[in-house]
């Protein structure tokens, strides 16, 4: 267990509460596992969620307030807002509510630092140990239908390559192509 039944931690349970992006992604971990074991394990599933929620939202506020500047890059935040949005939405499908998540401050914002890190040559602003070479942002198909931002996949390839293709799908399907036009930010 990553942790026991009285919520006492466990020597596993400071990875959950990593500061970078790993901790987002073992907190949408454990509530997708949580939600898929909910009619075996409700007490204990009940238990997790909550907590990886509660870390989740700490993680939140400390990587994208106040101004969605993620710290660790263009690269981490295409990895590590891919799990934040997996987690956001397996909670909004689960129980109609994400708990705040997709409120947290500078979480809309960071759509546009991942534009504005992105450049013109193909290469992306880079600090941290991040690559320069942009890649598509699937992602950013969930902002665009999340903040009403159409604009905001306007240079997005529609063909996707990115393990969690199934998510990009989904909200590319919402959005209105003809409501695409070129940011004006």
């Amino acid at each position: 267990y990553l942790f026991d039944t009285a919520g006492q931690d466990t020597p596993y349970y400071k990875h959950y509460r990593m500061t970078n992006n790993w901790g987002q992604v073992l907190n949408a971990g454990l509530v997708v596992s949580c939600i898929a074991f909910k009619d075996v394990y409700p007490e204990l599933s009940a238990t997790f969620l909550n907590r990886a929620i509660a870390d989740n939202s700490e993680f939140m506020s400390l990587s994208y307030a106040p101004d969605g500047i993620y710290p660790e890059g263009h690269m981490y935040w295409l990895y590590g807002t891919s799990y934040q949005i997996m987690m956001i939405s397996a909670l909004e499908h689960y129980s109609g509510s994400d708990s705040g998540l997709s409120e947290c401050k500078g979480f809309d914002k960071s759509a546009w630092f991942e534009i504005f890190t992105s450049g013109n040559s193909g290469k992306a602003f880079n600090y941290s140990d991040s690559s320069v070479k942009i890649k598509q942002h699937p992602q950013l198909w969930y902002f665009a239908d999340r903040f009403g931002w159409p604009e905001i996949v306007y240079n997005e390839e529609h063909e996707q390559n990115d393990n969690l293709g199934f998510l990009w799908i989904y909200y590319a399907s919402k959005v209105d192509p003809k409501a695409i036009n070129a940011p004006d930010r």
